[in-house]
């Protein structure tokens, strides 16, 4: 398959913000294609880690942003 030809794996992208005064972390962004594209890249620009978990991105993005994770 050549490079123009491979499908975009990374669709969905769901962005999480730690801080210090809260206990879980936060949804701070999520989209899709574009939207996800934009997030990823600020992530690499900003040096934030990237994870790749499908399933993960699938259940994190039913949430609204600004939502706490629950344990």
């Amino acid at each position: 398959m050549s490079e123009e030809a491979k499908p975009n794996l990374r669709h969905k992208a769901v962005a999480l913000e730690y801080s210090d005064k809260q206990e879980l972390p936060k949804i701070s962004a999520k989209g899709a294609g574009y939207i996800a594209e934009r997030i990823l890249k600020l992530a690499e620009e900003h040096e934030v880690p990237i994870a790749e978990h499908t399933g993960l991105v699938d259940a994190l993005s039913q949430l609204q942003v600004g939502v706490e994770m629950d344990s």
